[in-house]
């Protein structure tokens, strides 16, 4: 959870920062993409760590 948390502080810091031009960071398609990255793992991640809790109620 905290990588998580800190994937999306640094995201966002990213955002606000003025890039060059030429780096990763001002281009659109690379933040896009690492935006996906960081999403698809949050919902990944989202059902592992509570499986304990709806664990009983879909195998009994």
């Amino acid at each position: 959870m905290l990588a998580l948390g800190f994937g999306f502080v640094t995201l966002r810091r990213e955002e606000k920062r003025a890039c060059e031009v030429g780096t990763l960071c001002a281009s659109p398609i690379a933040r896009r993409r690492m935006k996906w990255a960081l999403w698809i793992a949050t919902m990944i991640s989202i059902p592992l760590l509570t499986f304990p809790w709806w664990s009983k109620l879909v195998l009994g």
